[in-house]
């Protein structure tokens, strides 16, 4: 039976918005049975931020804390402070002496590794992340709205375009391409991918117009519900009901923090016009920096909101889900590309490759039918848009 021992570390380190790194190197040996961890780590704490490490590593940094869940350890690094307690639980299994070179090796490796990811980073690279939610008894009262006052477009309209005003709001904090300021190269670029992703429903976007302004707490606070998203929308909103408006921002600090994107639905607009509209991360444009969604999905997903769509995963295995029959019921949000993906028991496997999930932007490839049917139908019902 190997004695736990327990170590502390205690170290100052400030709130900066970089990656927090935390290596932990075992280094085991028995002298009298004894088994002894020893921790090196590197932290810089970011505020409100919820990231995934290796070996099921979490920090929520909301909560200020980072627990590792490997098995047999039970480290923690709590609040600004970075304390780091590490506690090595009993075991009865032998385990051999690392050799020196060995350990040096391993411990030279990753202090290296960890040279290299505690630089800046957005966390939305890891996990897309949408702010656009509905209650179970909110999406009830308005599919029964729907339904009540359902506009079926006609075939003929069903087979024209429909031609929907994009007016692009860019919310920069300073005139550099990293402060938010992005070029109308990338916002044609934008549209573009808008276009081929909705060429099936009979939408074609076009951009109406384009402008910029600089307010640093705008880019980085601007978020769901906010005060601060509010008063843009005042101040910047144009057209009607039939018009997209498209806000790009930092999504720094506030609700919106480590979002990619926030969108209203057409049921929405009635009760509050000027809050209509889809909020996007800037560098989540053709050509950003915030990879995997980095092609220009994440306005192709908003705009499926704004046009009537939930996401596939919505109510899980059980219910009508997102009210479409032939998308496969989706227990959880995908992430990544995970081919074969089957989470649900009875209708087929998860529709990774659907607009509406959270895969990689190079992932994404389709809306159905089912969907197609249904946003012609949610923004002539609404938006007064024939498609």
């Amino acid at each position: 039976m190997y004695q736990a021992t327990t170590t502390a570390y205690n170290t100052s380190c400030s709130a900066k918005p970089i990656l927090t790194i935390c290596i932990i190197v075992c280094i085991p040996h028995r002298p009298k049975n004894k088994f002894n961890h020893t921790a090196w780590f590197l932290c810089e704490t970011p505020p409100s931020q919820k990231i995934r490490g290796a070996n099921g590593d979490r920090f929520d940094g909301q909560q200020g804390s980072y627990r590792s869940i490997q098995r047999g350890l039970g480290n923690r690094l709590k609040g600004r402070e970075c304390r780091l307690q590490h506690q090595q639980a009993s075991s009865s299994h032998s385990l051999s002496p690392l050799p020196s070179m060995f350990s040096s090796t391993l411990f030279s490796v990753l202090l290296g590794v960890s040279a290299v990811l505690a630089t800046p980073f957005n966390a939305t690279a890891t996990r897309r992340t949408c702010g656009t939610t509905i209650s179970d008894e909110k999406l009830a009262l308005a599919e029964a709205h729907f339904q009540a006052h359902k506009v079926t477009p006609s075939s003929f309209a069903a087979a024209s375009a429909a031609t929907i005003n994009v007016y692009f709001h860019v919310i920069q904090k300073d005139t550099t391409l990293a402060g938010g300021n992005i070029p109308d190269s990338q916002i044609a670029q934008q549209i573009a991918v808008m276009n081929k992703a909705y060429a099936n429903a009979g939408i074609t976007w076009v951009l109406a117009g384009t402008d910029h302004t600089t307010n640093a707490n705008w880019f980085n606070s601007v978020g769901p519900d906010g005060s601060a998203q509010t008063t843009m929308k005042k101040s910047l909103r144009k057209g009607t009901a039939k018009d997209l408006n498209v806000y790009t921002v930092g999504f720094v600090s506030g609700s919106g923090q480590g979002l990619l994107g926030y969108s209203t639905f057409p049921s929405d607009y009635s009760g509050n016009p000027t809050d209509d509209g889809c909020v996007i991360l800037y560098s989540s444009l053709p050509g950003g920096t915030a990879a995997p969604y980095d092609l220009g999905q994440t306005l192709t997903h908003e705009a499926g909101h704004w046009v009537g769509l939930y996401h596939t995963f919505q109510g899980g295995c059980s219910g009508s889900g997102d009210q479409v029959s032939d998308t496969p019921a989706e227990a959880s949000s995908a992430f990544g590309c995970p081919t074969g993906r089957d989470t649900c028991s009875s209708t087929g496997v998860d529709p990774i490759h659907n607009f509406m999930d959270y895969t990689d932007d190079s992932c994404m490839t389709e809306f159905t039918a089912g969907q197609v049917t249904r946003l012609r139908s949610q923004i002539a019902t609404y938006r007064g848009i024939a498609a």
